[in-house]
């Protein structure tokens, strides 16, 4: 049986990576393929208890650097634990310096064979190919694009090389066509990145106050860089922030925190970012998909309300997040929630994920039948484990909208300041002021693109276009408050006729009727 080794990193343990490995795991013996997985046991970030905990059927072989947090010793924990292992094939996710140990133990003992991935939101595993594309025997890229890349510019022979398409939408050929159609539409576009390639492709785009970048930061320099294994990738992010909100861009930053996470330091991130002059901020709790019991699920929710509350707890004036302010509270443990899992719902080639983003138990064709088909009492915290941890701001913060309150509305105006409504507020409460139905009426009393409408007669100088004048916070905050008072008290049937509208969402077909667009090209079963 041929021995399989993937070498990954220990610290994340809720991501689509580490959920394929698993399935990879346990699926290949059937295959005649004996897997193990590798896993990194460094100085601060990586501990592979929690994920041998989370994982618990699967065989791992340790990693560990000793504490030393230097490359020569990462490099040296890989070839220890290589030669321990001896696989036929040596799979590398997310752990660069196995290219090294590898290959120098290829020089010495002519095995095992490497297989690497290559990204497209990542274009410097390019570079790592290129370094040791004489030690590659298979890679695996996320699209055609990176594929003719890795063999016209990395030097791979065109035959180990296997395309799997999806990655960064600034790798996007046409991301600049797909943004301009949009805009002209006047759909509001965040445009999810992690800025490598922001700088180059600027030209490409131009300023509206439709359209947002959207960078992923995951703390301080040192933080970052080691969150993504790339020294450098910070300052590359900064230097594209600056240059983007230089021609007169939207610049949002988007954040997922884990348990490692220093609240002292991401204040002073804070700081940093409204030095540079985002917009503001989107903070996520990062978390695993729990088959634990109740106590551990309690624990990993007061460890959440821990961080948040000493990170938020008496927040500067001059911090902005572009969130609600009670799904900010919701997180420092001083609000309770439901989950929402149909307000953000996810289509990709596919259909439509069932039953959200973060969980696929199945696909539909289309929205009616998700909306019907799926039982979404069976989803939650307290009802389905791996909701457990769960607090993501894509199931959570819609209920803020439909479980808002006259107190709550006051805790709304109060923060609008801080904490205002994106510009496209106001068209979500339809989709999720009320609760799923299980059978759809042949026609809906109001359609998306009527209440989308409304936004497109809004002058130049409405609040809704803004994005730097603090004196118009709080008329953009009123504006949403009254069309969800109307909606909330006053409509009887105001559901959008979902699945007619977003079934055109479609790069061949840019005539969406949908209001606000988050651009974020990922695989297929993502």
């Amino acid at each position: 049986m041929m021995k399989l080794m993937i070498c990954n990193i220990s610290r994340s343990l809720q991501g689509g990576v580490e959920n394929i490995i698993a399935d990879l795991v346990r699926k290949l013996p059937s295959r005649g393929i004996d897997p193990v997985v590798g896993l990194v046991k460094g100085a601060r970030f990586n501990d592979p208890e929690p994920y041998r905990k989370a994982f618990p059927d699967l065989p791992v072989e340790i990693i560990d650097e000793h504490g030393k947090g230097t490359r020569q010793a990462r490099i040296e924990a890989l070839e220890a634990a290589i030669l321990k292992v001896r696989p036929d094939v040596v799979l590398i996710a997310r752990v660069y310096d196995a290219y090294e140990a590898v290959t120098r133990i290829k020089h010495r003992h002519g095995w095992p064979r490497l297989a690497v991935t290559i990204q497209a939101y990542e274009p410097h595993y390019l570079y790592d190919a290129r370094l040791y594309r004489d030690h590659i025997d298979l890679c695996v890229t996320s699209g055609e694009l990176v594929r003719q890349g890795a063999i016209q510019w990395s030097g791979l022979p065109a035959e180990r090389v296997v395309s799997i398409p999806g990655g960064e939408p600034l790798m996007y050929p046409d991301i600049h066509r797909l943004v301009g159609e949009l805009v002209a539409r006047k759909k509001y576009v965040y445009l999810c990145t992690n800025a490598i390639l922001l700088k180059e492709k600027l030209d490409l785009f131009t300023p509206s106050p439709y359209f947002t970048f959207s960078i992923h930061m995951d703390g301080l320099r040192e933080d970052h860089d080691e969150a993504v294994c790339r020294d450098g990738v910070y300052d590359q992010a900064v230097d594209a922030i600056r240059a983007a909100l230089g021609r007169g861009f939207r610049v949002t930053t988007n954040s997922t925190l884990f348990d490692n996470a220093s609240p002292l330091r991401m204040r002073q991130f804070f700081d940093e970012m409204m030095d540079l002059g985002v917009e503001g901020m989107m903070l996520s709790p990062g978390y695993s998909y729990a088959k634990a019991p109740d106590q551990e699920h309690f624990l990993r929710r007061t460890r959440t309300h821990q961080l948040f509350g000493e990170m938020l707890g008496n927040a500067k004036k001059r911090w902005k997040f572009n969130q609600s302010p009670l799904f900010l509270r919701f997180l420092m443990g001083k609000q309770d929630y439901d989950c929402t899992p149909w307000a953000n719902p996810t289509r990709n080639p596919l259909g439509w994920r069932a039953p959200c983003y973060q969980i696929l138990d199945t696909h539909y064709p289309t929205f009616a039948d998700l909306m019907a088909k799926t039982d979404w009492e069976a989803y939650g915290p307290g009802r389905d484990p791996r909701c457990a941890q769960c607090m993501m701001h894509s199931g959570f913060e819609p209920t803020v909208v439909r479980q808002m309150s006259g107190s709550d509305i006051w805790t709304m105006l109060l923060s609008s300041g801080r904490n205002r409504p994106p510009a496209s507020f106001s068209t979500i409460f339809p989709l999720i002021s009320k609760p799923p139905l299980k059978s759809y009426p042949p026609r809906y009393q109001v359609s998306m693109p009527e209440l989308a409408g409304s936004d497109r007669k809004l002058p130049r100088d409405s609040p809704f276009r803004t994005t730097s004048s603090s004196a118009t916070d709080v008329p953009a905050f009123w504006v949403s408050i009254t069309i969800f008072i109307i909606f909330r008290f006053f409509s009887t049937s105001v559901f959008a006729n979902c699945e007619e509208i977003l079934s055109n969402v479609t790069v061949r077909d840019p005539d969406i009727g949908l209001t606000t667009v988050v651009v974020s090209l990922s695989s297929p079963g993502t």
